[in-house]
C-alpha cells in the first residue's frame, strides 16, 4: 500500500501539518477578530435594546393590553345583550302569535272539545250507571261502588270533579285562568 509506505509517509505529514496550520494562523489573525467584533457589538446592542424596552416600552405594552382586553370584554358584552334581546323579542312574539292563534284559530276547536266532554261526561255516568244495574250488588263493593247511601254523595262529588276537570283543561291551554263559581 503506497500511503503506508516509509518514503512517502513523512512528506504527506509535512503538507498535512503545513495546509492545517496555515489555515489555524489565518482564521486565528484575520477572521476570528472580526468575527469576535460582531459577536460584542451584537451582544451590546441587544442589552442597550433590553433596558431601553423595559422602561418606556413595558408601559406602552402594559396599556396597549388593557385596552385590547377592555375592547374585547365589551365586545363580548355587547354580543351578549344582543343576543339576550334577540331571544327576548322572539319569545314576545311567539308569545303573541300563540295567543293570537288560541284566540282566532282555535277558539271553534276549544268549543268543539268542550262540548265533547260534557257529553262524554254525562255518557260516563250513564256507563257507571248502567254497569252498576248489571251487576249483583254482591259485586258492588269488589268494584268500588258505594252502597245505596253513599251512592249519592259519591256521584256528586264525582260529577263535581270531573266537570271542573273537563273544564279547566282546555282553558290551560288557551293561557286562561279557571272560572270561579
Amino acid at each position: 500500500m503506497p500511503q503506508l509506505d516509509k518514503v512517502s509517509y513523512f512528506s504527506q505529514f509535512f503538507w498535512l501539518c503545513f495546509f492545517y496550520l496555515g489555515f489555524y494562523l489565518t482564521l486565528v489573525k484575520f477572521f476570528l477578530p472580526k468575527m469576535s467584533r460582531i459577536l460584542k457589538l451584537r451582544q451590546k446592542k441587544a442589552q442597550g435594546s433590553q433596558q431601553l424596552q423595559d422602561l418606556p416600552y413595558s408601559e406602552e405594552s402594559q396599556n396597549l393590553q388593557q385596552n385590547s382586553q377592555n375592547t374585547f370584554l365589551q365586545g363580548v358584552q355587547q354580543s351578549r345583550e344582543a343576543l339576550q334581546g334577540s331571544f327576548q323579542a322572539t319569545l314576545d312574539w311567539f308569545g303573541q302569535a300563540t295567543k293570537a292563534t288560541n284566540t282566532t284559530q282555535l277558539q271553534s276547536v276549544n268549543q268543539a272539545y268542550l262540548t265533547k266532554m260534557t257529553r262524554s261526561q254525562t255518557s260516563l255516568f250513564q256507563l257507571v250507571q248502567n254497569l252498576q244495574i248489571l251487576l249483583p250488588p254482591t259485586a258492588h263493593q269488589a268494584c268500588g261502588f258505594q252502597s245505596s247511601k253513599g251512592q249519592k254523595k259519591h256521584h256528586f262529588f264525582a260529577a263535581k270533579l270531573l266537570h271542573t276537570l273537563f273544564l279547566l283543561q282546555p282553558q290551560r291551554k288557551a293561557g286562561k285562568k279557571p272560572a270561579k263559581k
